[in-house]
């Protein structure tokens, strides 16, 4: 009887040592090819993800759009159509006001102490704007200049009527302040609509002109820092509370502002060894606005600013001018604010 009771005792801890032991796979998405940036960062956090938990998660990375839309990310990881995913906000217009400010004119810089003061400072907002997945943490490419194929421009004046591709709705809507027509296409898509006459220029940082194709129709480039390109880490809810405690704890380790800015050096380091290979290369022309042209910029922006207070507090609810001047606060803290 002793033994019977023992061999079952047995079985039970091997069955929950084997449960325990389990590998779990979640899928994650994103958009761009895995050699383009910040694709090979997103793989090395990936597998690290796996290393941190001893191999029991792994992580199946999708990338180059095979499951989406560019603009479906979000939603796929809300509807659990994969359980990680690298999406833009900004890519819908209005959907979510507070994570927006970050994109706007003249806000921040650096972006990797820049993003990790706008992660720390979202994260509350987070709870309520994106309450519908699981907040990873915010990420950013480098910060964007104005980058033009057949004209030089210099002042606000200048752009009236120059057809202009943003980075987001949130450029968009500067751009369009300002005079220019914005052209909305996917990055994947602008090399094409440059070759078919649709757009005059980008808002992008120098060297991921590159890997899009776009460097070899751009002209002029106004040393200029504008503004940062958003985008979050999320995850599907429901997969994330039912993981363990012990895997939930691997995915908090890098759901994190630490990450953030990891990710972030990583990217902006790519950006400055390249960068100028790409504004010294033959036919390029790079300069920068007198100081009157850049106030003229810098005054360009500021009723954006103040719709975004109105648009936020109306929204989303929020104590509009209180966040603004926290994430001013945050990203001068930070040495990187414009």
């Amino acid at each position: 009887m002793q033994l019977v009771r023992f061999l079952a005792s047995l079985a039970l801890v091997l069955a929950v040592a084997c449960v325990q032991a389990q590998t779990v796979t979640l899928r994650m998405s994103y958009w761009i090819p895995p050699t383009s940036q910040p694709g090979p960062h997103l793989e090395d956090w990936a597998r690290q993800i796996g290393q941190a938990s001893g191999g029991s998660l792994v992580v199946q990375t999708f990338p180059a759009a095979q499951l989406g839309k560019p603009t479906d990310h979000y939603d796929m990881a809300r509807d659990g159509v994969v359980d990680i995913a690298w999406a833009v906000p900004g890519f819908q217009a209005g959907r979510f006001p507070v994570f927006s400010a970050a994109e706007l004119p003249f806000m921040g810089a650096n972006n990797h102490s820049g993003v990790a003061a706008i992660d720390e400072w979202y994260r509350p907002y987070a709870a309520k704007e994106m309450n519908d997945v699981h907040y990873c943490m915010a990420m950013s490419a480098p910060i964007s200049y104005l980058n033009f194929s057949s004209k030089k421009v210099e002042a606000p004046s200048d752009i009236k009527g120059v057809r202009m591709r943003p980075t987001n709705t949130t450029t968009g809507r500067f751009l369009s302040s300002v005079g220019a027509s914005v052209v909305q296409v996917p990055a994947s898509e602008t090399s094409e609509a440059f070759n078919r006459g649709l757009v005059d220029g980008v808002v992008f940082s120098f060297r991921l002109l590159q890997p899009f194709g776009l460097d070899k129709h751009i002209k002029y480039m106004l040393d200029m820092p504008i503004s940062m390109s958003m985008s979050a880490m999320v995850m599907n809810k429901k997969r994330y509370d039912g993981l363990s405690a012990a895997h939930r704890k691997v995915i908090d380790q890098f759901c994190s502002s630490e990450w953030a800015a990891k990710i972030g050096k990583q990217w902006n380091d790519w950006e400055d060894a390249g960068k100028a290979g790409v504004t010294g290369a033959a036919g390029k022309t790079l300069y920068k606005p007198s100081k009157e042209a850049e106030a003229q910029w810098r005054a360009a922006a500021q009723p954006l600013h103040q719709q975004w207070a109105k648009e936020a507090a109306e929204k989303a609810g929020i104590d509009a001018q209180k966040a603004y001047n926290d994430l001013r606060q945050k990203l001068g803290a930070a040495n990187a604010q414009l």
